[in-house]
This record gives structure tokens, C-alpha cells and sequence, in this order.
């Protein structure tokens, strides 16, 4: 009987709090909106700092959801899934390493914040110069010059945008570009009839036979 006892004892399941469960599902649905608003926030900023605080959060979310699932199972399965939880963060750790490496490589290879390499005819240095000094490559991507993001590269805007559309686009731009609309208006004339000649590879070649 005792043995009876015993081994009804061991193939009985722990109990379940109904509280912690619902604390856990709680927890995991923050989590969860909190990944996706900062992972579209960083996606928008290039912040890497946002983008690994998001993987942080869906950690978190993936593992209340892997309690929740293994809850009011035996030790043993609770054990391997703290086991496979404990992979799967130093994975998520990894990633943000190597995302880190490659945004860092990109800013290296990016060349100077404030200048752009690409010969254009002498009437369009002046645009070019309030373009370099004016912190587009910080967010935009201008011959080899600039970062590729999250601002669209440049090099060939003049083939989406007429010239119209790109000075109201200068004056009304989307978040987080800031706003051209107070700057000086001839440097703001240069600097659109300058975007307004970038044709991408075209404008490098006729430009260099220039």
C-alpha cells in the first residue's frame, strides 16, 4: 500500500496557481506588445540600443509562454525547458553581437559624416556642400558617402522624385526626417537642384566625363 502511495505520489502533477497563470499570461502579453513597439522603433532609428532591448523583450515573452507550457508538468520536462530557455537567450545574444558588428562595420565604411565624395558639376557644389552639412548622411546614403539608413539612399532620388516633390518633401518630410522648411532659401534651392541631378550610376558616369 505504502508502495502504491509512493508511486501515486510522483506521477501526480504539481499544482497549478490559477493566479500565477494568469500573472504569467499577463506578463507575456507585455512583453509581447512592448517587442513589437520597440522593434518598429528601432527598425525606424537604426537604434541598435532598441533593437536589442526588443529581443530582450520577446525573450522574456517566449519564455513566460514556454512556463506556461510546461506548467504543472514534471520536474524533468521543467528542467529541459529552462535548459532550452537558456540557449535560446545566449542565441539572442549572439545576434545582437553580430548585428552590433555589422552596424558598426557599416559606419566605419560610410566615410566622413559631413562630406561627399561624389564629383558633380560645378554648379551643383554648392547644394552638395549644405547637403553634406546639413546631417543628411546621417540618416541617407549619397554615392559612397552616408549610412543606408533608415533614410532611403539618395544617390538616385532624382529617378523617383521630380524636383517639385523633392522640396516638398524637404518642407514637409516624414518622422523622423526633420523639417528644411526654415532654411535659408538659396541653400535650399542649391541643395534641391542638387538632389534633383542624382541619377545613381548615371550621374556618375556623366558626371566623371564632366
Amino acid at each position: 500500500m505504502s508502495a502504491h502511495c509512493c508511486t501515486h505520489s510522483a506521477a501526480s502533477p504539481p499544482p497549478v496557481d490559477r493566479r500565477y497563470r494568469r500573472t504569467l499570461w499577463i506578463a507575456l502579453i507585455l512583453n509581447a506588445v512592448m517587442f513589437v513597439v520597440e522593434l518598429g522603433a528601432s527598425w525606424t532609428s537604426g537604434s541598435v540600443s532598441l533593437l536589442a532591448d526588443s529581443i530582450d523583450f520577446m525573450g522574456d515573452a517566449g519564455n513566460y509562454a514556454i512556463s506556461l507550457a510546461v506548467l504543472g508538468m514534471a520536474a524533468s520536462a521543467r528542467a529541459r525547458a529552462a535548459l532550452f530557455k537558456g540557449a535560446c537567450m545566449a542565441t539572442f545574444g549572439i545576434f545582437v553581437i553580430v548585428a552590433m558588428a555589422y552596424l558598426t562595420y557599416l559606419g566605419a565604411s560610410a566615410g566622413s559624416p559631413n562630406e561627399i565624395d561624389l564629383a558633380v558639376p560645378k554648379q551643383y557644389e554648392a547644394g552638395k556642400l549644405v547637403a553634406a552639412q546639413s546631417g543628411c548622411l546621417a540618416c541617407h546614403k549619397i554615392g559612397e558617402n552616408g549610412n543606408g539608413g533608415p533614410g532611403p539612399n539618395l544617390s538616385d532620388i532624382a529617378d523617383k522624385l521630380p524636383k517639385a516633390a523633392i522640396r516638398r518633401t524637404l518642407d514637409n518630410p516624414t518622422a523622423p526626417m526633420p523639417s528644411f522648411r526654415g532654411l535659408d532659401p538659396v541653400k535650399k534651392t542649391a541643395l534641391v537642384n542638387f538632389l534633383a541631378q542624382l541619377h545613381g550610376k548615371e550621374t556618375v558616369t556623366q558626371n566623371a566625363s564632366e
